[in-house]
């Protein structure tokens, strides 16, 4: 729902005020490495999700793109963690065993986490996340 990217959530996004500006920071810190949101949400997606053979999230990793260079920039992402080198995925716990690519983007991940725990945010649904609830 653009929450998790370097520009600002929609106007109409349900997040409240303290995601979003949790977001914010996470955004700072990240943009202050050289990176941007965006693709450390993408990389945290495709690493802890579940595939056959690896332990992670028993969901599917779906992603919005909305045009042929945001399809572009998933598969950037994807093969900057994931391609390098014969690196695979299959047989892999998340995050294990992988390249500096995958190494830097799980720090990365740790630090937005992070973030999100100290502000009280981590894993907010819209039931808890939506001001008036």
């Amino acid at each position: 729902m653009g929450l998790l990217r370097s520009a600002a959530a929609p106007p109409w996004h349900p997040a409240n005020k303290a995601l979003q500006e949790a977001n914010q920071e996470a955004v700072k810190l990240v943009t202050s490495k050289g990176a941007k949101l965006e693709d450390v949400a993408l990389g945290f997606g495709f690493s802890s999700a579940k595939l056959e053979g690896t332990e992670g999230r028993d969901t599917p990793t779906v992603v919005g793109l909305s045009t042929p260079e945001e399809v572009h920039e998933t598969m950037r992402v994807y093969t900057e963690i994931y391609g390098q080198e014969g690196e695979s995925r299959k047989g892999r716990a998340p995050g294990s065993g992988l390249g500096e690519a995958a190494k830097k983007q799980r720090e990365l991940e740790k630090e937005v986490v992070e973030i999100f725990k100290r502000t009280k945010t981590e894993n907010w649904g819209w039931a808890v996340g939506v001001e008036g609830q």
